[in-house]
């Protein structure tokens, strides 16, 4: 049995697939109940073995699968734009510049690809609320020096002085500072966002080590 409605846009009820489609003038979706774990094998992921008959109300386009929530209320969303970027070089004598971007060239992850690994820079892909946080090592040739990471979005200052510990040494020249700092940001489909120095005195030295500095973020919603 199947129930249409025509015309430009409509649903398409199909019992023998036990599949629901709603069309635009450009595209169709298609809404199912399939039996299959939350982490089947459409994501690459490996299926829930103490689950692995769960059933799924699930939603596609043509073959990907978009969205899908187990009858146990297991929420599986494959395509969140999330990314953590990091450096394997230093990257030192970043000092006296405001606005200097900190280079985060290597990826663990980078789902949706919407991290640039060679302008190091987030662009969103759709309207939303965003998380960031990053992180680096400082260090001052002078007590009294300071200097304070930021993230910047569409090339302005949006927040700086991040928190975290430091470590004082013997002399002067042993002052270091690990800061990290996060925000929530609205971003619109196209805003960017990377990590730069805000405040930085010629006489302070920012530095990126090895594991020592990291930038990352993904869509709240």
């Amino acid at each position: 049995m199947s129930l249409k409605l025509n015309g430009q846009t409509g649903i398409e009820f199909t019992s023998t697939t036990h599949e629901l489609k709603v069309k635009s003038s450009n595209h169709t979706w298609s809404l199912k109940g399939v039996d299959a774990p939350i982490g089947d094998s459409q994501t690459g992921a490996a299926p829930d073995t103490t689950n692995s008959d769960s059933g799924q109300l699930a939603i596609y386009n043509g073959a990907t699968k978009l969205w899908g929530i187990t009858e146990g209320g297991l929420v599986q969303n494959p395509n969140v734009p999330s990314f953590f970027a990091w450096n394997d070089n230093n990257q030192d004598n970043v000092s006296g510049s405001a606005g200097t971007k900190f280079i985060f060239k290597n990826t663990l992850f980078n789902n949706g690809g919407h991290y640039d690994t060679t302008t190091y820079t987030f662009t969103a892909p759709i309207n939303g609320l965003y998380k960031f946080t990053s992180s680096g090592l400082y260090r001052q040739s002078s007590q009294n020096a300071s200097g304070e990471m930021t993230f910047y979005k569409n090339g302005t200052n949006v927040v700086n002085r991040g928190l975290a510990y430091s470590y004082f040494g013997t002399t002067s020249a042993d002052y270091h500072d690990q800061q990290t700092i996060e925000c929530l940001l609205n971003l619109s489909a196209g805003d960017y966002v990377y990590t730069a120095i805000y405040v930085c005195p010629t006489n302070t030295n920012f530095y990126i080590n090895n594991g020592l500095g990291w930038f990352s973020g993904y869509l709240i919603g």
